[in-house]
């Protein structure tokens, strides 16, 4: 499905984070991303969905005028896992966070409840995990790193691409 245009192509932050969050939704894991109210990021437990684009790749594409665009990227996504300091609920929770994200590169993502429709995921990949207890702030709350590739779908670019 092309997108309507070119700069939605590049709306990278808010459009893999909501699809994202909603994947953690469908398997009954409370998510907030910079897409939600500052009012409900508090909720606990939740998980909070950070994407950050990285570099490029060096792919290339020409689009449908023959200009030559930019088509993949590295990316750094944060998953930051809040309970209440209760170790084992703590724990589980981390757990079931670090599952869901386990399947994220082998996901359909168009096909989500919140679809991902000009990008696809190619690849997600651990990169460490940052846990902080605070029981005096009444949570705990564990950062789960992943690095990942992304990428346009052939099919987004606005009037398709280069036939020449």
């Amino acid at each position: 499905m092309p997108a309507p245009d070119y700069p939605t192509l590049y709306e990278f932050e808010r459009l893999i984070s909501a699809t994202l969050a909603g994947v953690f939704n469908d398997a009954n894991i409370l998510p907030k991303s910079i897409v939600d109210a500052p009012e409900f990021q508090k909720d606990r437990p939740r998980v909070e969905v950070y994407v950050t684009p990285g570099a490029a790749m060096g792919h290339y594409i020409l689009d449908a005028q023959s200009t030559r665009r930019e088509n993949g990227w590295h990316g750094a996504l944060s998953l930051k896992a809040v309970t209440w300091p209760e170790i084992t609920v703590h724990s589980a929770y981390v757990a079931a966070v670090r599952n869901v994200a386990a399947t994220l590169d082998r996901l359909d993502l168009t096909t989500a409840s919140v679809p991902l429709l000009y990008h696809e995921i190619t690849r997600v990949v651990t990169a460490g995990t940052t846990p902080h207890t605070d029981p005096a702030a009444g949570e705990y709350d564990t950062q789960l790193h992943y690095n990942f590739i992304f990428a346009i779908l052939p099919d987004a670019w606005p009037g398709g691409l280069f036939q020449g």
